[in-house]
């Protein structure tokens, strides 16, 4: 029994042996199958994602051989964006799409980013119509029809980068602008910290630190009080301030006038960056406007003078000659007699010399505007001078019945000065005249005496009615007297004084008067003993 066992058993288990063999054969056969099957389906996914990732990707990207640099495939988006096709592509190097200088450069880095996973990397591209632009490339190597290759991605940067040098050159501008804004300037950010200043902003503020960029302003100024940084806040607000004129009590006590604006600055989205503050020094401007103002009134005010000045020549030019015309109109008649004709040649003489003096004051004042007045220098004796007025004005003191009187303390040696006779003599003419036309009880008094010893110091002392003192301080100017109610009471054009000055300072001199109204006039001035 147990050896019929034995022996069925032993055939049985060669069936098995078999069948085993079949079932493993079966099974390899199925793992193949699935393998191949999986490697189908890898292989179709893997087509799947190069079409995908690839080909149809919307950004530019090629594989080209790392020994020969020829583009080994392209996608549709590089033949669009560059207009070559693919077969152009595929026919071309990494080289024919780079600037000529460029090339040294690239055979450079791909001989070290040859074994590199990743590399970026901004790079010159020509396309095929000759246009270059600026890529920025991603790239890895790779293994593409068993040759060893490199995957580039590309992104054209050239537009970004004209904007971003335009905002550089924009910062530039900005910066050099406000750098050199005649104004002070200066530009903060939401924290109130610098971002840039004009030169003029640092010169008026004092500031000899010029790295505050980056500073609070709180902090380069410490002092600054509640009342500004209030300012400061509400253009954060989005408030704008403007003071036209602002005065301000500089450390030396003294007033600074300025204009200045507060206001925010807005990033391209509309929201608040920061403040501008802007102020301007208008205190030459200012007075510069007031001395404009002032010219204008006295332009006006010297028209108006003028109009009253002719005027007043007019009256000084008819009046004598009247007076020429009408006693020399009786003289002819015949029918006076002799004393009554002595008297009427003296008055024609007196109206003669009154319109020469009229007349040659209207010449002189001409010659004066106009520079062309000239100073004849000449030594005289100045105690000669005032022999001649004494004589001259002495009959007319007596009809006024005024005394009149010339006092010197200079010996002869000492009164013999340098300068212009004509001129001198006419200044004191003036004074003196002036002096008997405004007296009407008392004294005339001429004195003259050496001064500081380089000057001869003259002066016309009189009783008379004195000068208003609302006029004063227009006594000496030209066409004043001209204007004034009074002047019609008396002779004169009302441009004596003013000559009389314009000739002592030509001369090196001074002049000056003391008035006390209802009690007298005292003129005097000083002219050099000797013509430098």
């Amino acid at each position: 029994m147990e050896t019929n066992f034995n022996s069925h058993k032993t055939g049985d288990s060669g069936s098995d042996n078999l069948e085993t063999k079949i079932n493993r054969l079966n099974f390899i056969i199925e793992q193949e199958r699935k393998a191949r099957e999986q490697a189908e389906n890898e292989l179709k996914d893997f087509r799947f994602y190069y079409e995908n990732l690839f080909s149809n990707n919307s950004q530019p990207m090629w594989i080209y051989d790392l020994e020969t640099l020829r583009f080994l495939d392209v996608n549709s988006a590089a033949t669009e964006h560059y207009g070559f096709s693919k077969e152009e592509f595929l026919s071309m190097t990494l080289l024919d799409i780079r600037p000529k200088e460029d090339a040294e450069l690239l055979l450079r880095d791909v001989e070290n980013t040859m074994n590199t996973y990743n590399n970026a990397g901004i790079w010159r591209h020509i396309k095929k119509n000759g246009e270059t632009i600026f890529v920025e490339i991603v790239s890895h190597s790779l293994i593409f029809n068993n040759r060893r290759a490199r995957h580039v991605k590309v992104n054209d940067i050239t537009h970004r980068l004209k904007v971003e040098n335009a905002l550089k050159d924009n910062e530039i501008i900005l910066k050099l602008f406000i750098e050199n804004a005649p104004a002070s300037l200066a530009m903060f950010d939401i924290n109130m910290r610098y971002i840039t200043c004009s030169r003029r902003w640092l010169t008026e503020y004092s500031i000899k630190d010029e790295t505050i960029i980056g500073k609070s302003h709180y902090e380069v100024f410490p002092e600054i009080g509640d009342y500004w940084k209030g300012i400061h806040q509400r253009a954060l607000n989005g408030d704008i301030i403007i003071k036209d004129c602002d005065e301000f009590i500089r450390e030396d006590g003294t007033s600074q006038f300025l204009r200045w604006e507060v206001r925010p600055w807005l990033f391209s989205n509309g929201s608040i960056g920061g403040v501008v503050i802007f102020s301007e020094d208008i205190t030459e401007k200012l007075r510069l406007e007031a001395e404009t103002l002032e010219a204008k009134n006295r332009a006006i005010q010297s028209d108006k003078l003028k109009s009253a000045f002719l005027a007043n020549i007019s009256h000084e030019i008819r009046t004598p000659l009247n007076g020429i015309l009408g006693f020399s109109e009786i003289l002819q008649s015949g029918s006076v007699s002799e004393d009554e004709g002595k008297e009427y040649l003296q008055i024609i003489d007196s109206c003669g010399k009154r319109m020469l003096n009229t007349i040659n004051n209207i010449v002189n004042i001409s010659l004066l505007d106009s520079g062309l007045i000239k100073i004849n220098y000449s030594v005289f004796n100045i105690n000669d001078l005032l022999d001649y007025l004494y004589k001259y004005f002495t009959i007319q003191a007596v009809n006024q019945n005024l005394e009149f009187r010339t006092q010197t303390k200079l010996s002869t040696d000492e009164a013999l000065i340098n300068s212009d006779y004509d001129k001198v003599l006419s200044v004191l003419y003036n004074m003196v005249e002036n002096s008997f036309k405004f007296t009407e009880s008392g004294s005339i008094t001429v004195c003259c005496k050496k001064r500081d010893g380089k000057f001869i110091e003259l002066e016309v002392l009189d009783t008379g009615i004195g000068i208003p003192e609302e006029q004063q301080p227009y006594i000496f100017e030209k066409y004043r007297q001209g204007s004034e109610k009074f002047s019609r009471n008396y002779e004169g054009s009302g441009v004596g004084l003013y000559i009389s000055k314009a000739y002592i300072e030509l001369l090196g001199g001074e002049i000056s008067f003391e008035s006390i109204p209802g009690k007298g006039t005292s003129f005097r001035f000083t002219i050099p003993l000797k013509h430098n």
